[in-house]
């Protein structure tokens, strides 16, 4: 059987393997396009880009996992994707409550000890040594607000140049599943034994005074940091002047 001859295509249709310069210039365009896209709704597709990159990263993992042993074992590819993103998944969802201080210390502080910008703000204005000094004048506050912190507080209180460690009463309420209610005994367990968890790390601790009541009790636990609320005191001090002028 003859098999047919099919004609060849004319030089402008060819393929070929090396680097035209129509090529260059179309490549050179694409990547200005996509750049400039990027920068425009760069908050938009950030999510995005960060996902394909994580894909384009564990593709290899779940190969291995799809095709382990070839010939005597085959997994199925859904249930490679599911274990190898779960991990990763889990991986971070566990690991972030501890390398989030540590990137919060280095937005914060200057150079040597952080990665802030050395702009100065309001506070530099005539002072000629500012980029040396600032680092010691400057308050970190780390927020336990959420039960998530308190069950890696171990290792966000291994984390240097954090000032305080403020336990915050409502959210972590909130994060415990007990929405507005701050006086539970689970609630006030739990705050209690994790400020008494930071002083005994040598580490300073903070909370709020709910209704400036408390305060007492809280540096007798070795608290050293309080907030409190200003309309407590507004209230009291407006109740005492409608009483000195008849008020009732």
């Amino acid at each position: 059987m003859i098999e047919p001859v099919l004609p060849e295509p004319p030089p402008s249709m060819r393929s070929s393997g090396g680097w035209t310069r129509a090529r260059v210039v179309f490549l050179a365009i694409s990547a200005t396009l996509v750049l400039l896209l990027l920068l425009l709704v760069r908050d938009v597709l950030l999510p995005f880009i960060l996902a394909i990159t994580l894909a384009y990263v564990l593709a290899p993992l779940v190969a291995w996992c799809e095709y382990r042993t070839p010939g005597k074992f085959r997994g199925k590819r859904a249930l490679s994707i599911l274990l190898v993103y779960g991990v990763t998944i889990a991986i971070l969802y566990f690991s972030l409550a501890a390398i989030l201080p540590r990137v919060y210390v280095e937005a914060a502080k200057f150079a040597p000890l952080g990665r802030r910008g050395l702009f100065t703000s309001r506070q530099g204005y005539g002072v000629p040594d500012y980029l040396e000094v600032a680092n010691d004048h400057t308050l970190l506050i780390a927020l336990i607000e959420d039960i998530r912190a308190v069950e890696n507080l171990d290792a966000i209180l291994a984390v240097d140049h954090i000032d305080v460690f403020f336990v915050a009463p409502s959210d972590l309420a909130a994060s415990m599943g007990m929405i507005g209610r701050n006086n539970d005994p689970k609630v006030q367990r739990t705050i209690d034994e994790t400020l008494k968890r930071i002083v005994a790390a040598g580490r300073n601790a903070g909370t709020l005074l709910v209704n400036n009541e408390g305060a007492e009790r809280f540096m007798g636990m070795g608290v050293r940091f309080l907030a409190s609320y200003m309309l407590p005191w507004l209230t009291r001090g407006l109740r005492d002047v409608r009483q000195q002028v008849g008020g009732g």
